[in-house]
């Protein structure tokens, strides 16, 4: 037995290997996204805003699962999600300026007038505010790159604790945003899927991840 010398190097991680429930782990990587867009529920008048994000979301998490899948580098990988993003939100808020469903200088044009009107906007309005599209063409955004530094985090690196982050900041922003009891139901609401992430990605720091979620929403509750 040697009991000096360096630790022999830890393989790398294989992003193509399927673990047992790897497609359960999935799913509620794809739930927790959905709960912290329930968060925003807090800042607009209406459930109106949510269907077209979750629809993105759960578009990029399919990509990015199929990517992985394939086995198809990081780098690659990224650059396909942005097309994805740029198309999903092209055709989600600006079809009418597209040309063969393609985006088209037009289309950034009226990005950047959604843009301009949701940050004059921001200054003066208050939460609950109406879902302006430069509002959520931010939220969008943002999702585009919580669900793939996620993916990447749980599924690549096997970080059970890096997994949960990119989804726990947006939770944190749009708590930070709000108030209420909707606070709560948000980060009540992260709980089962960190719960049903467990079995292959290691119980541990999810429900961690989980059950600081939860203490977070009750904590905000508080000082309303």
């Amino acid at each position: 037995m040697q009991f000096g010398g360096a630790r022999p190097p830890r393989p790398a991680p294989d992003p193509t290997t399927r673990p047992p429930h790897l497609l359960g782990s999935e799913l509620a990587l794809v739930g927790i996204t959905a709960a912290a867009l329930f968060g925003f529920a807090r800042l607009f008048e209406s459930f109106e805003f949510l269907w077209p994000l979750l629809a993105l979301a759960a578009g990029i998490h399919l990509l990015t699962a199929v990517l992985r899948r394939k086995g198809v580098g990081i780098a690659w990988s990224f650059l396909a999600v942005s097309g994805g993003w740029a198309l999903g939100t092209t055709w989600l808020y600006f079809r009418e300026t597209t040309f063969a469903l393609l985006p088209t200088p037009t289309t950034l044009d009226a990005a950047g007038i959604e843009f301009d009107r949701a940050w004059s906007a921001f200054r003066e309005l208050a939460a609950p505010a109406p879902a302006l599209t430069g509002f959520v063409l931010a939220i969008a955004l943002a999702v585009g790159v919580t669900v793939f530094l996620a993916d990447w985090a749980a599924f690549r690196m096997w970080s059970t604790r890096d997994a949960i982050v990119p989804s726990l900041t947006l939770f944190v922003f749009a708590t930070l945003l709000a108030g209420g009891a909707q606070r709560v139901t948000s980060g009540f609401s992260t709980s089962p899927p960190c719960w049903c992430s467990s079995s292959s990605t290691g119980w541990r720091g999810w429900s961690a991840a989980a059950a600081g979620s939860a203490r977070l929403g009750r904590r905000a509750a508080t000082r309303c």
